[in-house]
C-alpha cells in the first residue's frame, strides 16, 4: 500500500517546517504528534516518508510485550518503558542513539553506494523488522550498540550532571548531521518517531522524554513523533493553561500542531471500468482503511468485529458462542450503529476521544484547545458489513439501541437531522437485514442485493406489490421495478443533491444516502439498479431509487406554509398531493430530466400519527404530472403511524422492545412547554392549574420563541 503522494508531502512539509522553527526559546520541545484510528495506514506513512524523501526515520514501536500486533514491539522498547524513568536516562538514550545512528548510516551507505536514494528506505525496513526476517539481527546490534553506550553513561547522570549531558546530546547530533547531509538537501534531516506511544504517558515518562529532548539543537533538521490512536489527543499535545511539564522559565511555551490528515480510505482501491454488482461485491475488502486487504476473507469478520469492539474475548463470544453477549459500554454501542447509521457524536465529549482511540472512528480536525475532535464514520463496506453481523446477533440490536437512547438524552450523539430521520434509518436497516436472512450466509452476507419486491415485503407485509402493481411492474431493459436490485448496509451522508451518476458510486460501495440538511423533498435516497444480473453493467441508463421522506409530527399537516385543520378532507388530499408532488424526483433535483426517465419509487413515513394506515399512489394517478410538467412514473407509498400494524420489520423477535425503543427515540427531545404532568416542575402529581402557570413560566423566560399575541389574547378574553 503506499498513501497518496499528495498527502505524504503534505506530511513531509508539516514535519519541515516544524524542524525549521525549532527553538527553545519559543518551543517547548522539538516534537509535533500523529494522531489517526487504526488502520488508517500511519505506521506506513511514516515508511513512504523514508522512501519518497529519503530523510532517516528512527522507528520505535512501544507495543506491550504481549501484544501479538503489527508492526512488532521494538527491541529497544524495555529501555524506554516499564517502569519509571528520569529526564537524565532519556537524555542518556537520546546522546547514545545520535553516537550510534552515526555508524549505523554510515555504513549502510557505503553499502549501497551506488542507491544512496534508497538508504533512508533501507534503514525504516530494518528496525521495523521482527525476529523473523533476516534484517532483524542488524536493528538488533544497533540496539545492542546503543543500550552499551548507555550503560557506560548512566553512571554519571545524578544532580548538576543533567547539564553536562544535555551538552554531550548537542555535540553528538551536530556529528551525525554530518552524515545526514549526504542523504538529502531537505531542511528535515531525521525524524525519531515512536509509534504506539501512548505507553510513554505513564509514570511522567512521557514528560520527562518531552524534557530530554529540549537538548537537540535549534533548527538542526530533526523531529520527533509520537504516533497512535491515542485516548485523548491531548496526551501528546495538551493546552498550554494545563500541561503537566510546563516550568515557570524562560523556556518556550508552545506546542506544534498534532498532525491527523492520513488520505489513505480507498488507497487499496483498483476501480472496475464497469461498475456490475459483481465487481462491487469483489472490491468490498479493498474499500475503506488499507489495513482490510491484508485479511483473509475467511477472517475479515471477525478481525473487524474485534477492532470495533476492541476486545477480542467479546469478539470471539459474538462469533463463536450462541448465549447472549452483553454489551456494556455505551462507546461500544455507538461504536456499532456508527458505521452503518452515520451518527454524529459531540465534539467535546469523552466517547469522542474513545471512538477514535478504540473504536475505528476517523478523526476529522483537532482544535487549538485539543479537547475538541470533530470526528467521523466515512463509508466502509468491511466495517458496515461486521456491524451488520454483530447487530443481528440474539440481543445485541436491543441493548445497542437502549444506549443510542440514553446517549441522545445525554447530548453524547448529536444528530444530523432530527430523531425522525434516524429512525427511518434504522427502519431501512431492519428491513433490509429481515430480508437478507433468506440469503446464502456468506462473510459478505449483507452486502447482497436483494430485490425491491423483497424490501417492500420487509418493510410493510407481502401485499405491497399488489397495491403499486401499475408502478412495479414496468419494465426498463427488460427488467421490471419490483424484480430490480438494491444492496446497502449502510448510509452515507452528503452536503450535495445526488444525480444518477452518484447513486452507481452508492450503489457500487453498498451505501444508501442520508441527504444534507434542508435537501427538498427528501431523507433518505436509496439507489436501485435496473439490471438482469449481477454482471450487467450498471448506468445512467438503467439507475433509478427510493425516495424516502421522514416526518415525526404528532398532527400531519401540510408540508406547504399554509396550517391544514385535523379532520378536514379537502386539506387532507392537497397535503398528500403536495407530499406527493415533493418526493419526484425533478423536485429532488436528481438530474434535470423531464419526465425520469425511469419508473421510481418515493416512501412518505409521518411517525408521529396516532391513526395508522398505508396509502398507495403513483404519479399518473392523482394528477401530479400537471405540477411536474411531465409524466413521471413514481410509486408512492403514504406510511402514517408507527407500529407492527404498519411496520411488517416489527414482526419478529424483540419486535415489540425495538418499536419501544425506536418510539422512546422519537421523543427523545424533551419540550418543557408540552410536558403532560408535574416532573419538569417539582416531582409531584401536579394540578392542571399549577402546570399551565408553570408553562406560561417556562414561555416567558425564552423572550420572542413564543407567540406573545396569543397570550395577549387569553389576558381580553
Amino acid at each position: 500500500m503506499k498513501p497518496r503522494e499528495d498527502y505524504v508531502d503534505v506530511f513531509f512539509r508539516h514535519l519541515e517546517q516544524c524542524a525549521m522553527s525549532w527553538t527553545s526559546q519559543l518551543f517547548n520541545s522539538p516534537y509535533t504528534s500523529l494522531v489517526q484510528a487504526s488502520g488508517t495506514g500511519k505506521s506506513r506513512l511514516l515508511r513512504e516518508l523514508a522512501i519518497e524523501k529519503n530523510v532517516l526515520v528512527i522507528y520505535i514501536c512501544l507495543r506491550g510485550p504481549e501484544s501479538k500486533g503489527y508492526p512488532y514491539r521494538s527491541d529497544i522498547a524495555n529501555e524506554l518503558t516499564g517502569k519509571a524513568y528520569s529526564e537524565a536516562h532519556y537524555l542518556v538514550f537520546l546522546g547514545a542513539l545520535f553516537c550510534k545512528c552515526s555508524g549505523f548510516v554510515n555504513t549502510q551507505l557505503q553499502l549501497h553506494e551506488k542507491t544512496l536514494e534508497k538508504t533512508c528506505g533501507r534503514i525504516f525496513d530494518i528496525l521495523i523488522s521482527d525476529i523473523s526476517d533476516d534484517m532483524f539481527n542488524l536493528q538488533k546490534s544497533l540496539w545492542d550498540n546503543v543500550r552499551g553506550e548507555m550503560k557506560s553513561r548512566l553512571s554519571d547522570t545524578r544532580g548538576p550532571q543533567i547539564e553536562k549531558i544535555g551538552n554531550e546530546v548537542a555535540v553528538q547530533y551536530k556529528k551525525l548531521i554530518v552524515t545526514l547531509r549526504k542523504l538529502n538537501k531537505h531542511s528535515l534531516k531525521m525524524l525519531l518517531a515512536f509509534d504506539e506511544a501512548r505507553v510513554l504517558t505513564e509514570n511522567d515518562n512521557f514528560c520527562n522524554l518531552r524534557r530530554a529532548l529540549q537538548a537537540v539543537p535549534d533548527s538542526g533538521g530533526f523531529m520527533a513523533l509520537f504516533t497512535d490512536t491515542l485516548s485523548k489527543v491531548s496526551n501528546f499535545s495538551p493546552a498550554n493553561y494545563h500541561d503537566p511539564s510546563s516550568r515557570i522559565s524562560s523556556e518556550g511555551e508552545k506546542l506544534y500542531k498534532p498532525f491527523y490528515l492520513l488520505d489513505t480510505l480507498d488507497c487499496r482501491m483498483q476501480k472496475p471500468p464497469v461498475v456490475t454488482v459483481s465487481t462491487a461485491m469483489n472490491q468490498i475488502r479493498y474499500m475503506g482503511r488499507p489495513i482490510w486487504a491484508d485479511v483473509a476473507d475467511q477472517a475479515i469478520i471477525a478481525f473487524a468485529t474485534e477492532k470495533i469492539l476492541c476486545d477480542s474475548m467479546k469478539a470471539r463470544e459474538i462469533h463463536e458462542t450462541e448465549h447472549i453477549v452483553v454489551i456494556k459500554k455505551v462507546t461500544e454501542a455507538l461504536a456499532i450503529l456508527g458505521p452503518r447509521l452515520y451518527l454524529e457524536i459531540s465534539s467535546l465529549s469523552q466517547q469522542a476521544f474513545e471512538l477514535v482511540s478504540s473504536h475505528m472512528r476517523i478523526l476529522r480536525h483537532v482544535d487549538q484547545t485539543r479537547e475538541s475532535l470533530v470526528t467521523a464514520c466515512p463509508s466502509e463496506p468491511v466495517l458496515a458489513e461486521a456491524a451488520s453481523h454483530i447487530m443481528n446477533r440474539s440481543g445485541i440490536l436491543v441493548q445497542v439501541l437502549g444506549h443510542l437512547v440514553s446517549s441522545i438524552r445525554n447530548h453524547i450523539v448529536v444528530n444530523a437531522g432530527d430523531q425522525g430521520e434516524l429512525v427511518g434509518r434504522i427502519l431501512c436497516l431492519l428491513a433490509i437485514d429481515k430480508a437478507i436472512q433468506s440469503k446464502p450466509k456468506v462473510w459478505n452476507m449483507y452486502s447482497q442485493t436483494i430485490t425491491i419486491q423483497e424490501f417492500f415485503d420487509a418493510l410493510v407485509g407481502r401485499d405491497s406489490w399488489k397495491k403499486l402493481s401499475s408502478i412495479f411492474t414496468i419494465q426498463a431493459n427488460s427488467v421490471t421495478l419490483r424484480d430490480s436490485k438494491i444492496r446497502f448496509n449502510h448510509f452515507a451522508y452528503v452536503e450535495f443533491t445526488p444525480t444518477r451518476l452518484d447513486l452507481i458510486e452508492f450503489f457500487f460501495r453498498g451505501a444508501a444516502v442520508f441527504c444534507k440538511r434542508n435537501q427538498k423533498g427528501v431523507d433518505i435516497i436509496i439507489p436501485v439498479a435496473m439490471v438482469r444480473d449481477d454482471e450487467t453493467p450498471i448506468t445512467e441508463e438503467n439507475v433509478t431509487f427510493i425516495s424516502i421522506q421522514v416526518r415525526n409530527r404528532e398532527a400531519d399537516g401540510s408540508t406547504g406554509d399554509e396550517e391544514q385543520q385535523e379532520g378536514s378532507k379537502q386539506s387532507f388530499k392537497r397535503q398528500k398531493m403536495d407530499n406527493i408532488f415533493k418526493q419526484t424526483a425533478r423536485y429532488i433535483g436528481i438530474d434535470d430530466c423531464r419526465p425520469f426517465p425511469l419508473p421510481y419509487l418515493g416512501i412518505y413515513m409521518s411517525l408521529g400519527v396516532t391513526s395508522e394506515g398505508i396509502e398507495y399512489n403513483n404519479t399518473l394517478d392523482i394528477g401530479v404530472k400537471t405540477r411536474t410538467e411531465a409524466k413521471d412514473r413514481m410509486g408512492h407509498l403514504s406510511i402514517y403511524g408507527f407500529s407492527k400494524n404498519v411496520y411488517a420489520c416489527f414482526n419478529g423477535a424483540d419486535g415489540d422492545v425495538i418499536e419501544s425503543l425506536l418510539h422512546k427515540l422519537l421523543i427523545s427531545y424533551v419540550n418543557p412547554v408540552e410536558k403532560e404532568n408535574g416532573i419538569l416542575w417539582g416531582g409531584h402529581n401536579a394540578s392542571n392549574e399549577w402546570i399551565q402557570q408553570c408553562k406560561e413560566i417556562v414561555k416567558n423566560m425564552e423572550t420572542l420563541r413564543y407567540n406573545q399575541g396569543e397570550k395577549e389574547k387569553r389576558k381580553r378574553a
